[in-house]
């Protein structure tokens, strides 16, 4: 059976992935898989810097608004997803990269993680309510450093997941990772936007001004309305957490935007740090700087 090819375009936020796609679909034809675990969820549209409508009808995007936001959505969903459709899909494929622990399980695979017991998610709630989530982010750090680096520190859900997962295997989730499975696809070639964390800032500050005439805070309030405030804590996302705080009236205008910038910056950090890794072990990539 001959190999499937696929081609990596990677790049921390901001970087212009969309932009790239755009102009090389005006001379090239081609499908994305989308490796973004915040594009996935319908009705998160500005605040993603989803790929707008007309784009989306002439590029066919898997992994775009294929769940809700108040819906579980696993790193597991994804890898059994991602082998569904590469079979099906006969078309030159790229994969346009955001998400570091994504690309990995794409690469790596991913071994059947067991079933967690009610006792050990009654344990790490009770955990969670008496100790705060401040308090298990850093247990995180110490029994999964790797997880910790890939998760934003106020991310409930996941962070919660993976003590779950380490207190019923003895194993942090990155464990489950680590086994390299024969995926049939062939690497074509991997391309790296790379820009200087400065240029990047730039971008992103240009970005939130965007978003906020494009009605940032109008989508944010249909969120509210459609999910609850709660989804936002559970599910923080970057471009909406902090608008909910200046809705509420916690923050000022010109504060919502530098904690947006200053999230995204922390983001970049992470980004960049697994990229960096990674490519490392591409050895035929091109088009690299690191």
């Amino acid at each position: 059976m001959v190999q499937k090819e696929v081609e990596f375009l990677i790049g921390e936020t901001a970087s212009g992935k969309t932009e790239f796609l755009k102009e090389l679909s005006k001379k090239e034809d081609f499908v994305v898989f989308n490796c973004d675990s915040r594009q996935i969820y319908r009705y998160l549209d500005i605040g993603t810097a989803k790929p707008d409508k007309e784009f989306l009808s002439k590029v066919y995007h898997y992994f775009v608004d294929i769940t809700e936001y108040d819906k579980n959505f696993s790193v597991g969903d994804f890898y059994r997803k991602f082998k569904e459709y590469l079979k099906k899909e006969d078309k030159r494929i790229i994969l346009s990269v955001g998400t570091p622990f994504y690309l990995k399980t794409i690469l790596f695979g991913i071994d059947d993680i067991p079933e967690i017991s009610t006792e050990i998610k009654r344990k790490v709630k009770q955990m969670y309510q008496e100790e705060g989530l401040s308090n298990l982010y850093n247990l995180l750090k110490k029994v999964d450093k790797e997880r910790s680096l890939d998760l934003n520190e106020n991310d409930k859900q996941r962070i919660l997941r993976s003590l779950e997962v380490y207190f019923q295997t003895g194993k942090p989730i990155t464990y489950f990772f680590k086994k390299k499975k024969n995926i049939q696809f062939k690497i074509r070639n991997v391309k790296y936007l790379y820009r200087e964390k400065s240029e990047l800032k730039e971008r992103i500050e240009r970005r939130i001004n965007l978003m906020l005439k494009d009605g940032l805070i109008e989508e944010v309030e249909k969120l509210r309305v459609m999910y609850g405030d709660n989804i936002f804590f559970e599910k923080p996302v970057i471009g909406y957490i902090e608008p909910l705080s200046y809705i509420k009236g916690k923050i000022t205008k010109d504060r919502m935007v530098e904690d947006i910038v200053k999230n995204s910056m922390s983001l970049v950090k992470r980004q960049r740090t697994f990229f960096k890794k990674i490519l490392k072990e591409l050895s035929d990539c091109t088009d690299l700087k690191i």
